[in-house]
């Protein structure tokens, strides 16, 4: 299985996505001066990934914290996934109408021993994975808003569900948002994941939200 990687970053934080590149053996790396804004940036990653063959297609944010070792975790989980679209991130406060959801799902991943949930949502950008057949498709009708809602509504409309990893493969560097955002709230210090690890073995045992 072939697994390509695309790190997306700001000018600023371009040194810490060279970390992150690093550490995943990432085959990509985008840098936004500024003149390309968050969403027209991934897309640069994902039009990358449509000329460049693979099994799946990732791309991390920069401020994505990778666990130890990530290409093996990743392989692993992407061998047994039952879904086409992966979100490697489950993040506490955000989005905050979903936290409750959330949390009451965790607490039946624990008790079901699951190693996915599933949602018809995508709540992150942070880490996603995409079956490489579906990249192209996803291209032609990504919308320019906020690149996980986006993603997130191609996804409903194909009929696509969303697998998380449980735990998530990549944690989040709680720094200051450097997107501005439409509903103009604060990004209040937490922003991490519910829990980030690796296991031994993954299996396709799952529970939905």
């Amino acid at each position: 299985m072939k697994v390509n990687v695309a790190v997306v970053a700001h000018v600023q934080r371009q040194n810490q996505a060279m970390h992150t590149a690093g550490l995943t053996n990432a085959n990509y790396v985008t840098i936004d001066d500024g003149s390309l804004g968050c969403d027209r940036n991934h897309r640069v990653a994902w039009e990358w990934h449509a000329t460049h063959r693979a099994d799946w297609a990732v791309v991390l944010e920069d401020d994505a914290i990778p666990v130890t070792p990530f290409k093996t975790q990743l392989h692993q989980a992407l061998s047994v996934v039952p879904a086409s679209i992966v979100s490697l991130y489950l993040g506490k406060l955000r989005p905050p109408h979903w936290q409750t959801k959330i949390a009451a799902v965790i607490r039946e991943a624990y008790e079901t021993g699951a190693h996915w949930i599933l949602c018809d949502h995508l709540l992150h950008g942070v880490g996603v994975a995409i079956r490489q057949e579906l990249v192209d498709l996803m291209l032609d009708e990504l919308e320019p808003i906020p690149v996980d809602e986006a993603i997130s509504i191609w996804a409903q409309h194909a009929g696509h569900v969303i697998a998380y990893t449980w735990p998530s493969l990549i944690d989040h560097a709680d720094t200051q948002t450097l997107v501005s955002h439409r509903d103009n709230h604060y990004r209040a210090p937490g922003r991490v994941a519910w829990r980030a690890g690796v296991r031994n073995t993954w299996s396709e045992r799952s529970v939905s939200v």
